[in-house]
């Protein structure tokens, strides 16, 4: 079960199977939730109470899209990588307006040309903005599972559309006195712009402020280099009839500015309420697409938890000892059964001797030795494999010699941490001049040793004459193994 909050527009989503959705929505009170923000909690608390009796909704395990400025949402190009240091570098993206309580939602939009770059769409909030929902609605006898931004519920909604993917196009939201404008290159998010609207009550004066909007989304992405031209324009939510016709009306804008135009019936779902039957434009929706965990700020607020900090940190402790351990038993299974057999053949052997008087204790004694010296053999083997396992480097000399090349006396650098798996070398770099900076990022750039260098700027260190560098590698196939194979 999805419900959608922003202004007074409220809709409680239930989905039955495929081809039923039951859709309940009702007009909050005036002046009680404007922009997502519940701004009179006693007046909203007892609606949202009578909304849910009188449409007969169940209690238990609701997702909550919100859409509202108080989440502040981003576009990023980051390595591909797992998910910890992913939320370290998303972190790192918001450093000029993040603080100890802002939780990172994301998810993946594409994976760039070469497989080793993403981009990422991610969105930040904080605790209390999202801990205040959770209150409200356990007040209200309702339990939240999930919240998630309704701007990344739109993006995935439309980017698997048939429709969009098939040409550009910009999709147009309206949401009270609100107006969200996506635009989509051949499916692929892009941008997106929210509007106040102004003249909500008249369609001719709400058609020129939406094909304002439109224009200075076309301006955007003329300087995007955008080489296909926009050719539609998706309207959606409320009062689009009369928009579509009034912005049709307008000659210049259907010639000049997009050719064609149309309304939410691309984008509605079919609606089952008590007897009657129809198509209506459904906002939160899009959560259908694709359930990803990392979407979720609950999600994301417990893992950011002192309690799961803790475990992880335990883990991290633990595990190389785990690794050890197993790789241990694995070799001691391998060798006892190996034990298991040889020494079964042995007792044949055995057997046959004394059975057979041909056979002389000289040639059993032989026949026992081989039999002892192949299993030393063996173990000796695979203690060989495990000290050539124990001895495989995460980080080799070779490397930290070209980082330091790069730096030379200007910079100051510092290895933070190595994913293997994904290649990433995260660390701190500082410099005294800008200029060291540029000839340093251009250093590293060149070797053969790195696959993609990030390079996101720099921030002056208050109260010194030192700039923090913020960047981050990803090693190239093979880097740093010939050394490690000595």
């Amino acid at each position: 079960m999805i419900l959608y909050l922003s202004n007074r527009l409220v809709q409680a989503v239930e989905i039955k199977d495929k081809n039923t959705v039951l859709v309940c929505q009702d007009m909050a009170p005036e002046g009680s939730i404007i922009n997502g923000i519940v701004t009179d909690e006693e007046v909203f608390l007892s609606w949202i109470r009578n909304f849910w009796t009188e449409n007969k909704l169940p209690r238990r395990e609701w997702t909550l899209v919100v859409n509202s400025t108080q989440l502040n949402s981003r576009v990023l190009e980051l390595p591909k990588t797992g998910n910890a240091e992913l939320r370290k570098m998303i972190a790192r993206e918001f450093a000029d307006s993040r603080t100890e309580q802002t939780v990172f939602a994301y998810h993946v939009l594409d994976i760039l040309p070469g497989g080793k770059m993403q981009r990422v769409f991610a969105v930040a909030a904080e605790k209390e903005f999202l801990q205040a929902y959770i209150r409200l609605f356990t007040h209200a006898g309702i339990e939240l599972i999930s919240i998630e931004p309704a701007i990344s519920n739109f993006v995935r909604r439309f980017s698997a559309s048939f429709e969009v993917q098939k040409k550009n196009s910009i999709v147009q939201i309206m949401d009270g006195q609100e107006i969200i404008s996506i635009l989509f290159v051949k499916g692929s998010y892009l941008y997106s712009q929210r509007n106040r609207i102004f003249a909500e009550n008249d369609e001719k004066a709400l058609a020129r402020e939406a094909g304002a909007v439109v224009e200075r989304i076309l301006q955007f992405a003329s300087s995007q280099h955008v080489e296909d031209p926009v050719e539609v324009l998706y309207l959606c939510g409320q009062n689009q009839s009369g928009l579509k016709t009034a912005i049709e009306e307008n000659q210049e804008f259907t010639q000049k500015i997009i050719p064609r135009i149309y309304n939410d019936d691309k984008f509605k779902v079919r609606k089952r309420t008590g007897s009657t039957e129809k198509l209506e434009f459904v906002y939160p929706i899009g959560i259908l697409q694709k359930k990803e965990k990392h979407i979720d700020f609950i999600h994301q607020m417990k893992w950011d938890s002192p309690e799961n900090i803790k475990k992880r940190e335990r883990l991290v402790l633990f595990l190389p000892a785990i690794a050890v351990f197993t790789v241990c038993l694995i070799i001691a299974l391998i060798q006892g059964i190996s034990y298991l057999g040889r020494n079964a053949e042995l007792s044949r052997l055995q057997r046959t001797m004394q059975e057979n008087s041909m056979v002389d204790d000289h040639t059993s004694y032989e026949l026992a030795d081989a039999n002892i010296e192949g299993m030393e053999k063996k173990m000796e083997e695979a203690g060989i494999f495990w000290r050539q396992l124990m001895s495989y480097p995460t980080l080799t000399s070779e490397i930290r010699d070209v980082l330091e090349g790069c730096a030379g006396n200007a910079v100051t650098v510092e290895i933070k941490s190595f994913n293997r798996d994904s290649g990433v070398l995260s660390m701190s770099a500082s410099a005294g001049d800008v200029r060291d900076i540029n000839s340093f990022v251009a250093a590293l750039q060149e070797q053969e040793t790195f696959e993609a260098v990030e390079y996101t700027g720099y921030t002056l260190v208050k109260g010194q004459n030192n700039y923090n560098i913020h960047i981050v590698c990803a090693l190239a196939q093979g880097a740093g193994r010939e050394e490690a194979g000595e």
